[in-house]
């Protein structure tokens, strides 16, 4: 839930300071649409007309590559300052989760800035990595399932895990 979160708050300020682009591409899909939908309703086959060459001659695949870097740049961003500050962003905090130190899980303290800055750009390299890899992501996220101590890929370059502390009212 914490990142469902914390994505839509990224997306949400990427989609609005870059709402030029975002038209641009809804724009341009909707272009492609029709004009798929015309050349399928004069016979020609999908196949033959949902092509690279098509999607790249509609004009948005550009666009939309360009606003998917610059969502994860911001995403990376946004994980470093928020984990260096509060050691959780913003939809672990209200999910009640924070980031520590491997087996530090009692310390609530904030991460050190590098180690933050390591956890953000690992998370970073396996987005752009997902590009390729579409599983990688994927994979990162479920590898908590099988790991003793819980990590995804950035956690465990990064020595770091997400911990759910106890409240106060659990420790008195």
């Amino acid at each position: 839930m914490s990142t469902i979160i914390d994505a839509v708050l990224v997306w949400i300020v990427v989609g609005l300071t870059m709402h030029e682009t975002v038209a641009s591409i809804v724009d341009g899909y909707q272009t492609f649409l029709a004009t798929s939908m015309r050349a399928v309703n004069a016979g020609a086959s999908p196949s033959d007309v949902v092509t690279m060459q098509s999607l790249m001659k509609a004009g948005f695949v550009s666009d939309l590559s360009n606003l998917v870097g610059a969502v994860i740049i911001s995403q990376a961003i946004y994980q470093f300052i928020m984990l260096a500050a509060c050691a959780g962003s913003v939809g672990q905090l209200i999910c009640g989760l924070r980031v520590v130190t491997l087996n530090k899980g009692k310390e609530h303290r904030r991460l050190v800035w590098w180690r933050a800055l390591i956890r953000a750009t690992v998370w970073a390299c396996v987005e752009i990595g997902n590009q390729a890899i579409v599983l990688l992501t994927p994979f990162s996220y479920l590898m908590p399932l099988w790991q003793r101590s819980r990590q995804t890929i950035h956690d465990t370059v990064a020595g770091t895990q997400v911990v759910r502390p106890p409240r106060q009212s659990d420790v008195e």
